[in-house]
């Protein structure tokens, strides 16, 4: 009895010691930002002294009017950068009928009609394009710290990972460019104030594992299957030999 109680203390400690490990690591991960972009109802006052956030805004949640003029408007009063989000649910497209040329005049039009949007523009500016239909976001900036490089690297990190490939209009594909969106404004607006020294008071991205973290989460689900194998079986085995 005594060599059972023995063995089941031993695997509740190492139990209790994952899962402090676990907590530990989740408490110290970034926090989930897109929720910062709610279902509230929307302020229209802020809607209307909006000229940060264009388009077809319903798209996006019913707080993310109030949110971007906030942020941007702290950033613009500090740098004189605008910090943009342009909406477009439906890309007015030039007629063709072959669908390889198809592909290719759509993603020429979608930049016609940035450098449209971009033309029309004084100053420095940091603009996201999000094309709802098309599964397509962009960042165009004419800051020299936020070259194609680094835009592109924003995409890939913050936005590309949450943007689903599910069909356009469903409430996953909402969610997920709402997300997307979300997390690549936020991103931007931290790395330029992070440029010029600004205290930005806004939440963080979410930021997508990296091979380290992964590595640590792996190793913890081997643990914890470990542990569930010696428990189920090994203690079974003890058993039947006893």
């Amino acid at each position: 009895m005594s060599k059972l109680s023995k063995k089941y203390r031993f695997f509740l400690v190492l139990y209790i010691l994952f899962f402090a490990t676990f907590y530990a690591f989740a408490e110290s991960y970034p926090k989930d930002s897109s929720s910062q972009i709610s279902t509230e109802s929307k302020n229209n006052v802020a809607l209307k002294q909006n000229t940060y956030l264009q388009g077809d805004i319903d798209i996006l949640s019913n707080n993310a009017p109030i949110i971007v003029k906030d942020i941007s408007d702290k950033i613009y009063k500090a740098t004189k950068i605008q910090v943009m989000l342009y909406v477009i649910k439906e890309t007015p497209y030039s007629q063709t009928n072959n669908t390889e040329s198809k592909i290719n005049q759509k993603f020429q039009d979608r930049r016609l009609y940035e450098t449209k949007i971009l033309d029309s523009l004084k100053g420095q500016y940091a603009v996201i394009f999000l094309f709802y239909n098309d599964h397509a976001i962009t960042l165009r900036s004419n800051l020299d710290f936020l070259d194609k490089e680094v835009a592109d690297s924003l995409l890939e990190s913050y936005a590309y990972p949450y943007l689903p490939a599910d069909s356009v209009g469903t409430l996953r594909y909402d969610n997920g460019v709402n997300e997307g969106v979300s997390n690549l404004y936020l991103a931007l607006a931290h790395t330029i104030a992070n440029h010029y020294n600004i205290e930005l008071n806004a939440p963080k991205p979410m930021e997508q594992p990296d091979e380290v973290t992964k590595v640590v989460l792996y190793a913890m689900l081997l643990i914890l299957l470990g542990l569930f194998i010696l428990v189920r079986f090994g203690l079974l085995a003890w058993k039947k030999k006893g």
